[in-house]
């Protein structure tokens, strides 16, 4: 199955997946050495971590913000803020995503697009802090472990092509 036709079928979560785990397991050096943290205890690559985080960020924007926009429909929440927050989530929605297909790609353009997604990240949970939304705090926690996660690979060195 072409590669196109197989991101239609399933979409790209099970495709990133597969390349990070495939991108780990070959141990390109890239990464610093992990310390023993115990038996049976997986830790994670950097970019394993922010790709994952991106991803779950990039989902979790999209639900929210349709959920402040029924919000603003019914008249629940103050509208100006409820306004800036969507704006703000539909922006880290597309930062976030951006970051992830960088560091899938391992691109040379990764530290930028990582460094963006986590400046975007901290200024959106300073927007939610302000906000009154149901899922504020799950927001905001999504929203500053990416930042953290994204800082992460920044610091990284690019991988030798």
């Amino acid at each position: 199955m072409r590669r196109r036709e197989m991101l239609g079928a399933l979409g790209a979560s099970p495709l990133v997946a597969a390349a990070a785990v495939a991108r780990d397991a070959a141990g390109d050096g890239d990464d610093p050495p992990e310390a023993n943290h115990g038996v049976g205890v997986a830790v994670k690559s950097p970019r394993t971590a922010c790709l994952e985080r991106c991803e779950r960020l990039a989902k979790l924007c999209l639900v929210i913000a349709y959920q402040l926009l029924d919000d603003m429909k019914a008249g629940r929440g103050d509208r100006d803020a409820l306004i800036k927050l969507h704006r703000a989530l539909v922006d880290v929605r597309e930062f976030a995503t951006l970051a992830a297909t960088m560091v899938l790609r391992d691109s040379p353009f990764r530290a930028p697009a990582c460094s963006s997604c986590a400046y975007v990240c901290d200024r959106a949970a300073t927007i939610a802090e302000a906000a009154t939304f149901e899922a504020k705090g799950q927001v905001i926690e999504s929203l500053r472990e990416c930042a953290t996660a994204c800082r992460d690979v920044t610091h990284m060195k690019q991988g030798q092509p």
